[in-house]
């Protein structure tokens, strides 16, 4: 765990004073990551502290402190607190930098939040593009959730049952213990709905098999109601 992603989690636990002396060591470290996502999670907790104007400056201080890729959890920092404050345009705008930035982390979760941002504006073809640009990223937790949600979207909304179903075995392919199982309740119903209820069948059995504290059981009844009929075989009479 690097130093920065200490004082974060320190942050997070409300261990505040630590938080923040750990945050001032990377800045003082000159790296221009370190310090680049130093002053945004800590513009971050001074801002929760009172001072706004105090922690949105850090803020954009940690964007200005490096270049693409370094700046990646800065600007997806500066996206959250835009939306947060209601500036949807300057929240695009921050994440739409964060996701071309080449983060390997947070490039992908900036645009799975760009996507969700412009579902919510009815952008539907440009939230399509955000989701997809993520699915190719093969991020291991950004991508599956990615591929989930653009099954939904292109299923319910554009009625895309062949986008649908790419996006949402992509999911389940990728073995994620979360949105691996969501996705497969999705994708055996397409495919049970589609005629092809043994592949729906071995998609519910995997969902089954995950455990999932949510889906697991309805996968589980979803095998027992497309269960083949069991043979009976009439006695002779002697």
């Amino acid at each position: 765990m690097t130093l920065v992603d200490r004082a974060d989690g320190l942050a997070e636990a409300g261990r505040e004073d630590e938080a923040r002396a750990l945050f001032a060591q990377a800045i003082a470290s000159g790296v221009p990551a370190a310090v680049s996502e130093s002053k945004a999670l800590l513009g971050v907790l001074v801002m929760s502290s009172g001072d706004a104007d105090g922690g949105r400056a850090l803020i954009d201080e940690g964007v200005a402190a490096a270049s693409p890729p370094d700046n990646g959890r800065a600007l997806t920092v500066l996206g959250r607190v835009l939306q947060h404050l209601g500036d949807d345009d300057g929240a695009e705008a921050a994440w739409r930098a964060a996701a071309t930035s080449g983060h390997p982390d947070r490039a992908p979760e900036a645009g799975l939040l760009l996507a969700e941002l412009l579902l919510s504006r009815s952008d539907v073809d440009g939230a399509r593009a955000a989701f997809q640009q993520v699915i190719d990223s093969r991020h291991v937790l950004y991508a599956p959730k990615a591929a989930h949600d653009l099954g939904l979207e292109l299923l319910y909304t554009a009625r895309d049952r062949q986008g649908a179903y790419t996006a949402w075995k992509s999911a389940v392919d990728s073995g994620h213990p979360e949105y691996g199982p969501l996705a497969g309740v999705h994708l055996g119903k397409l495919l049970h709905e589609g005629g092809d209820t043994d592949s729906a069948r071995r998609v519910w059995q995997r969902v089954a098999d995950s455990r999932h504290p949510v889906v697991a059981s309805e996968a589980k009844q979803n095998l027992r109601l497309t269960a083949p009929p069991k043979k009976s075989w009439l006695r002779r009479r002697s």
